[in-house]
């Protein structure tokens, strides 16, 4: 279980997770594939954890300077993903595959691992061909693959739309009001 240490000081209905999710599908709606929808919320803001389910695992996101991530496995196959950061805030927003489900579909649809595989292996592949020949180039892509992958998989493909609380009142996630943008 999740203890919030932080008191209520939203004028808004405590942030469930079934609330919180319910949010970002309608915000995701709204800013399209291109972007993600990111719910902020501010260390003074109520949380009701004991809302949310055991965390289905421990796999760490991209880094964008959070010292926690926790993931949450949604019945449809998408995942709640919450990351806390120094300050205090925790961010969510959905992942269109549950990372703790499927790993490595969740990282081919979400990150740029597939790309960034493909092009070190042709990069490196034909370096090492120059160099070695076939022998090279197998050696030589493999490295550059495995980089690429490992690179990418840190890399999101979509970039991030962050919406902070005082704009989503939860009790009535439709009446939402205009976003700030980060």
């Amino acid at each position: 279980m999740i203890i919030n240490p932080y008191p209520c000081k939203s004028e808004y209905s405590p942030a469930t997770a079934t609330a919180i999710a319910y949010t970002l599908r309608h915000l995701q709606e709204q800013v399209g594939q291109e972007e993600t929808a990111v719910v902020r919320l501010s260390s003074d803001d109520h949380i009701d954890w004991d809302s949310f389910p055991v965390p289905a695992c421990g796999l760490p996101g991209s880094d964008v300077g959070q010292i926690a991530d926790m993931r949450f496995s949604l019945t449809d196959g998408t995942g709640l993903h919450g990351q806390r950061f120094p300050d205090g805030r925790v961010e969510f927003h959905l992942d269109q595959v549950d990372a703790c489900r499927a790993p490595i579909e969740h990282g081919a649809r979400e990150t740029r691992m597939v790309q960034y595989g493909a092009w070190g292996a042709l990069v490196f592949g034909a370096l090492g061909y120059v160099a070695d020949g076939p022998r090279g180039a197998l050696l030589w892509g493999g490295l550059g693959a495995g980089g690429g992958v490992a690179f990418g998989a840190n890399t999101p493909k979509r970039s991030r739309r962050v919406f902070a609380l005082p704009e989503i009142p939860f009790s009535n996630p439709l009446a939402i009001r205009q976003p700030t943008y980060s």
